[in-house]
């Protein structure tokens, strides 16, 4: 389940249906140490998601801030710019076959 806590995110859902996942919507992680209103949302999403046994994954951080505040929620996953930039599948094969080392391992522990 993608971007939870906008469009058509329900709480029933996690009990409906068979999800093992759920991202946090980059609006919110926007707005992480910014507003306690922000860091508060995310912090209860990702106590619930946890509660349901579900990962949580922040989606959006570009900012060691918003790493460090979601990995202080619980939130060990994660999408975005501060991990690293998209690339093609072609590039992803050609960087594993010529052995390159990504620019930075995802580590959500360091």
């Amino acid at each position: 389940m993608g971007d939870f806590g906008t469009g058509y995110s329900s709480l029933s859902l996690l009990q409906r249906f068979a999800v093992d996942k759920i991202k946090i919507d980059r609006s919110f992680v926007a707005s992480l140490g910014e507003s306690e209103g922000a860091d508060g949302l995310v912090d209860a999403v990702v106590k619930l998601a946890r509660s349901f046994g579900l990962e949580v994954i922040g989606e959006g951080v570009e900012i060691e801030r918003q790493r460090k505040q979601l990995l202080a929620s619980g939130c060990q996953v994660f999408q975005g710019y501060l991990i690293g930039r998209p690339v093609s599948a072609a590039q992803i094969e050609s960087d594993l076959l010529g052995g390159a080392v990504p620019r930075r391992a995802v580590n959500s522990r360091g």
